[in-house]
């Protein structure tokens, strides 16, 4: 086990695998060493083995909550309990669940069980879509900031930029990184990479730089989950159809309880034009993530390509519950609702999602719905 927190420290995150795995097999109630084993799979995306890392978070939460690790003092179980369960919140979408759990007042101050709640709600915030919240949560923080690339301020930042579409934002922040992370030693430098490289490879092809961004992206590893699907993603922006089923079915397959596959597959698919194909993968997605808002948000813009009005406000507010703050739900659902006929529910939704952060495009869109409707039947 310490030879696991060794090669974990050191970033060799393949090597604090094998080590865990040796301890656990040694001694099956060593929480720590399922922990450094969960946290090598998982990595935040950096090595991209979802599917184990979850299974082995599970096995971790299961040790706490039986009260047996003989590593964990009763007194520290609770806040090991809700970052373990941030953690699997976060790998099946459910980001307003982990947020709560990150809250910096849910950690005692001392102790093993304590864990870095700021810079992972601020993260959570962001995959959430409430934006405003999560920057200004980092505005607000206190002490200095996380160092690592997973949650340190270039990452979040970039997430940040990336839940409204601020591709050149996305861009600016990775490519300022990059130099950072080629001074870290050779085991930490290659999961960060893969990482970042997915990032910045998606970034560049929303802004037309296509061939940089299969060249990244084909550098990456093909047993990392995230990377997978980011080739996918990259392959639907360039219409190359066939490459982007490929790879989706590839991720989808390798992930049978995540997501994240199924979810950006839908979106690919209501891109091309194909709606019920979309809904289809989209259904999927909500089963492994029931309070995952993105697919409800995707399944709603679905409905609404199909010109089912009432259904799609359904979807759009059954998202809400889930990201509430998500300005591009509200303001898809003030549309269905307008092109049903509730006219003043429909400008409602169109005031909540001038309140929160928007994509350029969508606040010019929605600027011009404002101002076009500021008198009138919406305005009743």
């Amino acid at each position: 086990m310490g030879l696991a927190a060794d090669r974990w420290t050191n970033g060799d995150f393949e090597a604090a695998i094998r080590d865990a795995r040796a301890a656990i097999a040694l001694n099956r109630r060593l929480e720590q060493g399922r922990t450094f084993l969960a946290a090598s799979e998982e990595w935040s995306n950096g090595l991209g083995h979802d599917e184990a890392a979850r299974r082995d978070w599970q096995a971790c939460a299961d040790l706490v909550r039986s009260g047996r690790a003989i590593d964990l003092p009763a007194r520290e179980i609770p806040a090991r309990l809700l970052f373990i369960h941030s953690t699997l919140d976060r790998s099946v979408g459910d980001y307003q669940a982990a947020a709560e759990e990150t809250r910096p007042a849910q950690a005692p101050v001392e102790g093993q069980g304590t864990f870095p709640t700021l810079p992972f709600r601020i993260l959570n915030l962001a995959y959430d879509h409430d934006v405003t919240a999560s920057r200004q949560l980092m505005a607000d923080q206190n002490g200095p900031p996380s160092t690592s690339f997973a949650t340190g301020p270039a990452m979040e930042r970039a997430r940040q930029a990336e839940a409204v579409e601020d591709w050149p934002a996305v861009i600016a922040e990775l490519e300022a990184e990059l130099p950072r992370q080629q001074a870290l030693g050779a085991p930490a430098r290659e999961p960060v990479a893969r990482m970042l490289n997915s990032l910045l490879a998606y970034a560049l092809a929303h802004t037309g730089r296509m061939a940089q961004a299969r060249a990244l992206i084909g550098g990456t590893p093909m047993d990392c989950d995230f990377c997978v699907v980011t080739r996918g993603r990259i392959a639907a922006l360039d219409h190359d159809w066939s490459a982007a089923e490929r790879w989706f079915t590839l991720a989808a397959r390798r992930t049978p309880s995540i997501p994240f596959a199924n979810t950006a597959w839908g979106a690919a698919l209501q891109a091309r034009g194909e709606p019920d194909a979309a809904i289809a993968k989209l259904s999927i997605a909500h089963a492994q993530g029931p309070h995952f808002a993105d697919p409800l948000e995707l399944w709603g813009e679905a409905l609404l390509a199909k010109r089912d009005y009432a259904a799609a406000a359904l979807k759009f507010a059954e998202a809400d519950r889930y990201a509430p703050r998500w300005g591009r739900n509200h303001m898809l659902w003030g549309e269905a609702l307008m092109l049903k006929g509730r006219l003043g529910e429909a400008r409602r939704q169109y005031q909540a999602a001038a309140g929160v952060d928007l994509s350029k495009p969508d606040r010019a869109a929605l600027n011009v719905l404002l101002a076009r409707t500021a008198s009138g039947p919406l305005h009743d």
